[in-house]
């Protein structure tokens, strides 16, 4: 799940290959980390594999549409330290 709280982004990285046991997704743009975890750093990130938002699709990160309009503006806009809050 998703972690809830208060956090910063801590990184900015403007492509990642996000690879694991059941997905494997290169060139994933756009991403804001704001955990690091055990093995495995929770981000916000654009998503070009699904357009179901809103329901559990990932292993922990944010899912947002992988448009400019959504994600690419939000990274644009957001630096490190940036606060940001998850319910």
């Amino acid at each position: 799940p998703t972690p809830t709280g208060e956090f910063a982004v801590l990184k900015k990285r403007p492509t990642v290959w996000y690879k694991g046991i059941d997905y494997d997704y290169p060139n994933t743009k756009w991403n804001l980390m704001f955990k690091k975890g055990n093995g495995l750093n929770y981000y916000i990130h654009g998503a070009y594999w699904h357009n179901d938002f809103g329901r559990p699709k990932s292993h922990g990160c944010v899912n947002e549409p992988h448009k400019y309009e959504y994600m690419g503006r939000l990274y644009d806009w957001a630096s490190e330290g940036t606060q940001v809050t998850i319910e």
